[in-house]
């Protein structure tokens, strides 16, 4: 566990030596050298196996967290931008409508048919 720990808050590798050489020492000191040979080969490998496996484990969350919370902001900065258009537009209008500004700016209707539609009519087709 003490090395999961110490996977996941960075400098694995470093840290890694320290405890496997302060492990070494303590196991020479103590007559475990064959116990510690025997560890190495078995424990070891998958031991380091599985801190691997979480480590990447940790990062792919962490990743997956990241790509939510940019997704939940993008989302909330677009809601807000859409509100803030909407609340312009809104305001826009009815200042046009009490000015009466807007009623000015619609092409006029033309009663009469144009020019160019009558010349259409008589042409032979």
């Amino acid at each position: 566990m003490l090395i999961v720990g110490i996977r996941a808050c960075g400098g694995a590798t470093q840290a890694e030596d320290r405890l496997s050489y302060a492990t070494r020492w303590a196991a020479d000191r103590a007559g475990l050298k064959g116990a510690k040979d025997s560890l190495d080969t078995a424990v070891k490998p998958r031991m380091a196996s599985a801190t691997q496996s979480m480590t990447y484990s940790i990062i792919s969350a962490t990743n997956r967290m990241m790509d939510s919370a940019e997704s939940a902001l993008s989302g909330m900065t677009t809601w807000a931008g859409q509100q803030v258009s909407n609340a312009e537009t809104a305001v826009v209008t009815r200042i046009q409508s009490v000015l009466g500004v807007g009623a000015a700016t619609k092409p006029p209707q033309r009663d009469e048919p144009s020019p160019e539609t009558d010349q259409a009519k008589e042409s032979p087709r």
